[in-house]
């Protein structure tokens, strides 16, 4: 897992659940027989995710119509990922004045069901969630969010 506790770990895994890592603009030549899928001008590698797998920078997590799935961070913040899900997280910072730069993580949710445990004041206090139909931002609580992900 990442030093400063951004990478979140898979600790429960149940049933079919996909991780889509290691993003790229142009499709690797050496992928060596690897899964790969294209999403959003991205190749992505493409395994069967398992406990101990690390969700990191850019991660999309899948889990199929009966399957779901746990990934917890150093401090505890926590996503329960329910069946028939698929979301993406990202991390970076952005200027919140012209010299301050504030660290923020964005949670793309596809579709399905997410629940998030998250500290306030941690790492992941000024998250963003994302649908097709909203934004919601976390500043630090218990949260569950649905999307269809219809247009």
């Amino acid at each position: 897992m990442a030093a400063d506790g951004k990478a979140g770990t898979l600790t429960q895994v149940q049933g079919e659940v996909k991780l889509f890592r290691n993003p790229t603009k142009t499709l690797p030549k050496d992928s060596h027989g690897a899964t790969r899928a294209l999403y959003e001008g991205e190749y992505y590698e493409v395994t069967d995710a398992k406990v101990g797998d690390t969700l990191e920078n850019g991660a999309i997590l899948r889990t199929a119509p009966s399957a779901k799935s746990r990934v917890v961070y150093e401090n505890g913040d926590q996503f329960n990922v329910g069946p028939g899900t698929a979301y993406k997280i990202s991390w970076g910072t952005h200027a919140a004045s012209d010299k301050d730069q504030v660290a923020k993580t964005d949670v793309n949710l596809m579709y399905g069901k997410l629940r998030g445990i998250i500290e306030k004041g941690g790492p992941r206090s000024k998250l963003q969630i994302k649908t097709r139909t909203a934004i919601m931002g976390v500043r630090g609580t218990d949260f569950f969010i649905a999307s269809g992900g219809e247009d």
